[in-house]
């Protein structure tokens, strides 16, 4: 399945655990981002 993802300004500045945890879980569940 291939969905539209947008990280936005907060998960990559203040919260990067949050882009690389869904980088890292979404090919585990065929999802290409």
């Amino acid at each position: 399945m291939k969905v539209a993802y947008w990280p936005g300004c907060v998960s990559r500045g203040f919260t990067p655990e949050l882009h690389g945890s869904m980088a890292l879980v979404a090919p585990k569940l065929d999802i290409e981002l």
